[in-house]
């Protein structure tokens, strides 16, 4: 199995990634277009605190260093 990682911008406020195992890494690209945002925010549990699918961006991993401080492997 190999570990996949998509990282998101939430609001700009905050950073989240999440790692998921598949057969095979899969292009960053087709993930960033399949995801689906309103998953995303049901997995988070940010809806009760006001956040919706439109506030979630999904960024590079250099985005997501330079702005959230690195991955969590650190």
């Amino acid at each position: 199995m190999v570990e996949n990682k998509l990282y998101f911008s939430i609001r700009g406020e905050f950073g989240v990634q999440m790692t998921f195992e598949a057969k095979e890494e899969l292009p960053y690209e087709l993930m960033a277009r399949c995801i689906n945002k309103d998953e995303v925010l049901r997995l988070l549990c940010i809806e009760e605190a006001g956040y919706t699918a439109e506030d979630i961006q999904v960024i590079s991993q250099e985005e997501y260093e330079e702005k959230y401080g690195g991955s969590d492997d650190e």
